[in-house]
């Protein structure tokens, strides 16, 4: 895409059912216009089990307008998540830290924080450009996972974004 809304999921294992087709919180938003922000479900079979895998990104919240497509982008995607019966990770820019109600809402889910469960230190994600670079920073990038358990999860570079990466090592529990 030419915005910044673009995602892309690259997997070593075969890909199944890919649904590229999702779009949280489309439609039109006031004070904004047309909203088509991508998200990706995509099936994969690990150890004779499926494995479902979104990743999405949600709008900022830095207009009034933007939290409460945010707010309705969280919705369709809780909806989503309460269907999935099978390990199910979940990843993506979400532009919420872990302060947040949003965050909450996916331990209510039943799916658990990698950074929590794995990782050390804060996890902070962003930014990485610019004067706020040499600011804390905010965990606003994550992976959630239920049926699944983290065995490592770190923060990496950021080659090509304003973001870190994030490497999450995963496996049954």
């Amino acid at each position: 895409r030419e915005d910044s809304f673009g995602g892309a999921i690259y997997s070593r294992i075969p890909l199944e059912n890919v649904d590229s087709d999702l779009s949280l919180g489309s439609g039109e938003a006031p004070g904004i216009g047309f909203i088509d922000v991508p998200a990706f479900r995509v099936e994969i079979q690990h150890a004779g089990t499926t494995w479902v895998l979104y990743n999405v990104h949600t709008l900022p919240p830095r207009l009034p307008s933007y939290v409460r497509v945010q707010r309705r982008q969280f919705r369709e995607l809780s909806d989503m998540l309460r269907a999935e019966t099978g390990p199910t990770l979940v990843t993506g820019d979400f532009n919420w830290n872990q302060f947040t109600g949003y965050h909450r809402g996916m331990a209510r889910l039943g799916f658990a924080s990698g950074q929590e469960q794995a990782g050390s230190g804060l996890g902070n994600t962003w930014p990485v450009n610019g004067l706020l670079r040499y600011l804390p920073g905010l965990r606003l990038d994550h992976v959630y996972a239920r049926g699944v358990g983290f065995a490592e999860f770190r923060t990496g570079g950021a080659t090509g974004s304003d973001h870190r990466a994030i490497i999450a090592v995963v496996g049954a529990r």
